[in-house]
C-alpha cells in the first residue's frame, strides 16, 4: 500500500521551528530555511503569516468577524515595513503610520520568525505551492463546530485538541 502524501504542521517555537508529519516525523531547526532543507518534501502548513500587506492585512478582520474562534486567537499582521523594523517602538509607529494601529508585543515578538518566512517565500516563488499560511485555532473551531472553551495552554485545551484531533485520523 503507498504511503499517503506527506503534510507538515510547522511554527516558531522558541528553539526556532518545530516541525511535524502527518506520519508522526518531528523535526527542529534554529532557521525556517534550515528546516525546508531538512524535511525536503510535503507541503507545509505553517501556523506564521505568509504575505504581509504594505498596508492592512483584511483576513484576519474578516475571520474575527465570521468565524467562531476564541477572543486574542488571531492577531492583526503588521505591515511589511513594521516587520523589517529595528526596534518595537520604530514597528509600532511605522504600523500606526501605515495602517492606523500599534503592534501588540506578541506580533513584535514574532517578527524575526515571519521575516525568515517572508525572505524566503519573496525569493523562492516556488515555494509558494508548497508553503501554505495555516491557523491551528481557526481549524480546531471550524472542526469543533465552534469555538474551544479552553486556552491551548491550558491541560482542558491540550486535550480538547487531541481529542479533535484524533477523531480527524
Amino acid at each position: 500500500m503507498a504511503r499517503k502524501s506527506t503534510v507538515w504542521g510547522v511554527d516558531g517555537c522558541p528553539g526556532g521551528w518545530f516541525a511535524v508529519s502527518n506520519h508522526g516525523d518531528m523535526f527542529l531547526e534554529a532557521e525556517f530555511g534550515a528546516l525546508l532543507r531538512t524535511i525536503g518534501r510535503g507541503r507545509l502548513y505553517v501556523d506564521m503569516p505568509i504575505g504581509l500587506p504594505d498596508t492592512e492585512r483584511k483576513l484576519e478582520s474578516v475571520a474575527r468577524r465570521h468565524a467562531s474562534v476564541r477572543v486574542g486567537s488571531i492577531f492583526s499582521v503588521p505591515c511589511r515595513q513594521a516587520v523589517y523594523s529595528v526596534s518595537y517602538e520604530c514597528a509600532c509607529d511605522i504600523n500606526f503610520a501605515v495602517t492606523g494601529k500599534k503592534l501588540s508585543k506578541q506580533s513584535w515578538y514574532l517578527c524575526e520568525k515571519i521575516r525568515q518566512v517572508d525572505v524566503l517565500m519573496r525569493r523562492h516563488r516556488s515555494l509558494r505551492s508548497r508553503v501554505i499560511e495555516s491557523h491551528p485555532e481557526l481549524a480546531y473551531s471550524v472542526i469543533n463546530g465552534g469555538p474551544l472553551g479552553a486556552s491551548k495552554k491550558s491541560t482542558l485545551g491540550i486535550k480538547m485538541r487531541l481529542k479533535i484531533l484524533s477523531k480527524r485520523l
